[in-house]
This record gives C-alpha cells, structure tokens and sequence, in this order.
C-alpha cells in the first residue's frame, strides 16, 4: 500500500500546470494535455457541496463535472474517512476548504483534469495541525487506464493511456496547495558568518608537559598556516 500525505509545512505553496506526461509500470507516456474548454468560467462558478450530489462511490467514479466547483464538505458531518473504491476524477474543481477537520480518501487513483485545490488553514498558528490532516491513501494492485475527456484538444490518452497503479495524474489541469501564509518568512538567517582568520597552529601544540622548550619549529620553506580562506575573492591558499 501506498500514502500520499498533504501536510502544511513551512513555506509549501504547490502551483502545478500542465504535466505534459505520465509514467507506467512499462511505458512513458509523452504528449501534451491544455486546460478544458469547458472550465473557462470556472474561477466565477459558485461552489456545491460535495454532499449533495449523491455519488455512489462504490459503484462509480467519483467525477467532478467539467464547469462545476465543488466544496469538500463530508469532514465537517463528522464523516472524516471516505473510500472511493472506483477512484476519483476531477474534471471540474474540487476545493478543500481552509476550516475543516482530518480527513482520509482511500481510492486507487486521483485523476486532475480541471483544479484540485487544497486551502491554507484558516488557523494555522501551529503547523501540521493533526487534527485538520488531509491523507489521501492509494490503494490496489492492477495498472489503471487513464482516459482523456473529450473536450482535451489534443489527443493524447483519448483511447486510453495506462498510468501503472495507483497513478495521481495532473493532466492539463492544476494542483494548487496553500501550506502557508503568503505574509509568512519562508527562509531564516541561521548565523552571521565573518572571515575568522587563518588557522594557525601554536609553536607549542605538541607539547604536553607545559615546557616551552617542546615546541616544534617548521621545516624550511614551512609554515605553521595550514588553511587561510578569503571571503573576498576567489583565492584560496591552502
């Protein structure tokens, strides 16, 4: 078995366009793939619920009509584990919304022709928040068949392109995941470094009994700098 985990790390924004292939067990896939027609509107579409539109997940593919949002929603109903035994494809626009609690979608595939979006937490003080984890969990053993919607101005995949096991497949559409604030630090300034000189050994380095008189002196032509670095140009004696 195999998990894919979405957790809000430091820094994660994922804006993800037009994978252009996809990997088999046998086979690379190459072709081109470009966003839908039929989504052009879909950034002003008005969002459903996921709940009301009565998949059978058992039976069928959970598909995302082209041209339609839809707002996970099952997480919220105290129902934080779905399986989707026929996989999902998302034509149209599948939004996580930034308030919701854990939820696991265990499915064989997740197929992305239109736009998965994951929201940052509306909270997110505190990261990863176990109680708001989104784990998509893949499962099965049979390659999967993907196929192309007829709306996919090019042709790649529209008889079918087999994509392994379980396969997550962005294919002209976008995968776009919010981990953080965009008002956040993404990097941290660790240590202020500074030209500490060369590294000298003392006259006396080998001594152990505290008489100076143990001290080594170099051999001609020697020196007792072993390393001098400089910051300030591209020379460095050694």
């Amino acid at each position: 078995m195999m998990s894919l985990m979405v957790l809000f790390s430091n820094g994660l924004t994922f804006l993800l366009f037009l994978i252009t292939s996809a990997v088999s067990a046998n086979n690379h896939h190459d072709g081109m793939f470009m966003p839908l027609s039929c989504n052009r509107a879909l950034a002003e579409a008005p969002c459903v619920a996921f709940s009301s539109l009565n998949f059978r997940p058992n039976v069928e593919t959970i598909e995302i009509p082209c041209g339609t949002c839809v707002v996970m929603d099952y997480a919220d109903s105290g129902n934080n584990n779905l399986v989707f035994a026929k996989g999902l494809n998302v034509i149209g626009k599948i939004v996580f919304p930034g308030i919701r609690k854990a939820l696991k979608i265990t499915t064989p595939f997740v197929f992305v022709q239109g736009e998965l979006v994951i929201e940052e937490l509306a909270n997110n003080s505190t990261i990863p928040q176990l109680d708001k984890i989104l784990h998509f969990h893949f499962v099965g053993e049979n390659p999967v068949t993907f196929y192309s919607h007829h709306s996919q101005p090019f042709n790649k995949c529209k008889t079918g392109c087999n994509v392994a096991k379980k396969p997550f497949v962005v294919a002209g559409g976008t995968l776009n995941i919010q981990g953080m604030s965009e008002t956040c630090s993404t990097w941290k300034k660790l240590r202020s470094v500074i030209d500490a000189g060369p590294a000298i050994l003392t006259k006396n380095v080998f001594a152990d009994d505290g008489d100076d008189n143990d001290s080594i002196a170099p051999r001609p032509n020697c020196s007792f700098t072993l390393i001098q670095e400089s910051f300030d140009s591209t020379t460095t004696a050694i």
